[in-house]
């Protein structure tokens, strides 16, 4: 009923009004069959429940029947299971007796190697003792190695310290080696032109003698008209033998400055440095020294030499010894 009444909710929801008439035709048609449905079913109900109480007693004579069937199934299968084990068995006794024969030979094969293997044992434990002795030996050989290469590292630090300080006092030589290398070019150049100034001012002294005609060793006027017996200053000084110097007294000059430079180089030290000091000084105040003993003695012996002449050399001395005159010295 519920159904019926679920179907007419729906066809009343759903479908149009001519349709549910049909519907509703149909739908009694059907409740009419569905009665006589009914009954039949009802009839052949009980005749269904009739044949099932014949078919409860088959079932159970059915039953017992099957449980005999299976009890002597069971039986069966467990004879040929027994059989079966018992064929295994056999197998088993028959693949047992041949491994057995195969482990006893394996026993002695075993028992050879293991007396083999014994005597390895033995053997490696006198290797492994005597091992240990070595690596004993070995540990006290690197223990030691340590300590010296503790003190190798020591030393090298000491080394490095001490190489540090001598970089240094290279350094410092070598800042002397410059400074004494200006030192003696710069001596080199005073020298130069030290000798073209003595060269300039001997020219011009041979000059003033030739054009004053005088000796002065001797004062004879009667000598300084002839002529004869003629000495130049140069001579009667011991300080210059001819009026020009030979390239080759050049060049032997030039080889022993560069000579001087290279031990200077090579040698160096403090007390070079301020003993070769001392020494240009010395040079340019002997240089300076002799070009005013040269003034003098020319001032002295020649009053009347010309004023140009001496204003000349005057210029050639003066960067060298800084003194400033406006004539020649006083006689």
């Amino acid at each position: 009923m519920k159904k019926m009444h679920c179907v007419e909710e729906h066809d009343s929801l759903y479908i149009s009004d001519e349709q549910q008439n049909e519907v509703s035709d149909n739908g009694v048609e059907l409740l009419n069959s569905n009665s006589c449905m009914g009954t039949l079913y009802t009839n052949r109900q009980k005749a269904i429940e009739m044949a099932e109480d014949k078919n409860m007693l088959l079932r159970f004579k059915n039953d017992e029947l099957k449980d005999q069937i299976q009890s002597s199934r069971q039986s069966l299968q467990n004879v040929q299971l027994f059989v079966n084990e018992l064929e295994d068995l056999h197998a088993a006794k028959a693949e047992k007796d041949q491994i057995c024969g195969k482990i006893k030979a394996r026993c002695k094969e075993v028992a050879k190697e293991n007396e083999t293997l014994r005597q390895r044992i033995e053997d490696l434990s006198h290797e492994v003792s005597s091992f240990l002795l070595k690596r004993q030996q070995t540990d006290e050989d690197i223990t030691n190695l340590n300590c010296v290469l503790r003190t190798l590292q020591q030393q090298l630090k000491e080394l490095s310290f001490d190489l540090e300080h001598k970089e240094e006092l290279i350094n410092q030589k070598d800042s002397i080696i410059n400074q004494l290398k200006d030192s003696m070019s710069e001596y080199i150049t005073i020298n130069q032109g030290m000798k073209e100034k003595l060269k300039d001012l001997e020219d011009q002294l041979a000059l003033a003698l030739v054009k004053s005609e005088g000796n002065f060793m001797s004062m004879d006027p009667d000598t300084m008209l002839s002529g004869e017996n003629w000495v130049s200053l140069g001579e009667e000084l011991g300080l210059f033998t001819d009026q020009t110097i030979p390239e080759q007294e050049q060049k032997e000059e030039e080889e022993n400055a560069e000579t001087l430079k290279e031990q200077a180089t090579l040698y160096v030290s403090k007390s070079m440095t301020h003993s070769c000091r001392r020494s240009i000084t010395r040079g340019v105040c002997a240089a300076v020294a002799l070009c005013f003993s040269v003034l003098g003695v020319v001032g002295a012996l020649t009053p009347n030499l010309p004023t140009d002449i001496m204003n000349s050399v005057h210029r050639l001395i003066e960067p060298c010894c800084q003194v400033f005159t406006t004539g020649p010295p006083p006689v």
